[in-house]
């Protein structure tokens, strides 16, 4: 399952509210996300994912075959050498340790196997996510990656591409929320019912975005007035952090230059000057 949409959509809480079903009826549920403050370490998102099941489960660990251990035990930093005495090189075990640890965890009960923000993951993750996906349409095994596309590296397109193109995934991607679907949320957070002048306010400054919505909604006046949440700013902050310096800088003047919305485009001499 592809869940994809911009930053703010509800990527997270619509996966979260997903393994909280799936627990509910009784299935196990693993989840894992990369660090944007720690970097891209190697299989980190799998490592967390699996930690709860490795500290646990002894047992499954003990029905692993022998290569699959020593690639567990690499994943994790443990140092196991293998039967052989001989180290086995490469990804190829590390592959087979998460997909025999996955399998083993299936054949109790079913699996929810949840990756967020798959594209700040490291290559490596990448990879052996989408190995055990393709081994994962023959087990009990729900895969979930959500992902921002417009940050997609090279890597995680062509695993979405993959997955996509041998039917192996299903797509779902979140998009701008309805007026009314913004309003509800103003009404909720703010605790009151705002003037249709502020509602067309927030409506004009969150675009539909449910968590921009949610925090500026918190931070209505008890006038009415709007203001811009410091956290709103640090996020949006972040992500201009993240582009090139000629976007940044084209950015800049797009947003001086402002949008016409009746016709959606650009004063193109505004951008140009």
């Amino acid at each position: 399952l592809l869940i994809s949409g911009d930053a703010g959509t509800g990527k997270t809480r619509f996966c979260e509210a997903l393994l909280t079903d799936a627990a509910e009826m009784g299935w196990t549920t693993l989840r894992g996300s990369p660090s944007r403050v720690e970097g891209a370490a190697p299989w980190a998102p799998v490592v967390e994912a699996f930690d709860r099941v490795i500290h646990q489960r002894t047992d499954l660990i003990d029905s692993l075959s022998a290569p699959a251990k020593e690639g567990l035990a690499r994943l994790f930093g443990r140092a196991a050498p293998s039967p052989s005495g001989t180290e086995v090189r490469g990804r190829q075990p590390i592959l087979l340790a998460a997909n025999e640890l996955l399998s083993a965890v299936a054949a109790e009960r079913c699996v929810v196997f949840w990756i967020d923000d798959l594209h700040l993951a490291d290559e490596a993750t990448v990879q052996l996510m989408h190995y055990v996906a393709r081994a994962a349409r023959y087990q009990h095994t729900l895969l979930v990656l959500a992902y921002q596309p417009q940050a997609l590296r090279t890597t995680p397109a062509e695993m979405r591409a993959s997955l996509v193109a041998s039917q192996g995934a299903t797509e779902i991607e979140l998009g701008p929320l309805s007026p009314g679907a913004v309003a509800a949320i103003v009404r909720t957070v703010s605790g009151r019912l705002p003037s249709e002048a502020t509602l067309a306010a927030v409506q004009r400054v969150v675009e539909g975005n449910p968590l921009f919505a949610e925090e500026i909604a918190a931070a209505i006046g008890p006038d009415g007035s709007l203001r811009l949440p410091r956290r709103l700013c640090e996020i949006v902050e972040v992500r201009l952090g993240e582009l090139e310096p000629a976007l940044r800088t084209v950015l800049q003047r797009v947003a001086v230059a402002g949008v016409d919305r009746k016709s959606t485009r650009l004063n193109s001499s505004h951008i140009t000057n």
